[in-house]
């Protein structure tokens, strides 16, 4: 994974949580892909909107910037990144 050289202490701190907390997005394909339904993505927002690792993940999403996915409550595909801002 290449990474920003800035990103890289936001996501040893999520990386470190991972360890420890389950967040209920994990195994789920839709957190990887950028087509998801209007249900799924209410579904998404919620689940990121209860999860203990929020912080942690909107902090390394807006200092790396992903190009792609879906993440803290936002999807992260190119064309929709200004819905994320």
């Amino acid at each position: 994974m290449h990474m920003n050289p800035a990103a890289k202490p936001a996501w040893d701190r999520l990386a470190e949580a991972l360890m420890e907390t389950s967040p209920d997005c994990e195994g789920d394909d839709r957190y990887i892909t950028d087509i998801n339904t209007a249900d799924d993505k209410r579904v998404m927002w919620e689940m990121c909107s209860a999860c203990p690792l929020l912080a942690l993940c909107v902090d390394y999403a807006t200092t790396e910037r992903p190009k792609g996915g879906w993440w803290p409550g936002h999807n992260l595909k190119p064309s929709t990144r200004k819905e994320a801002a």
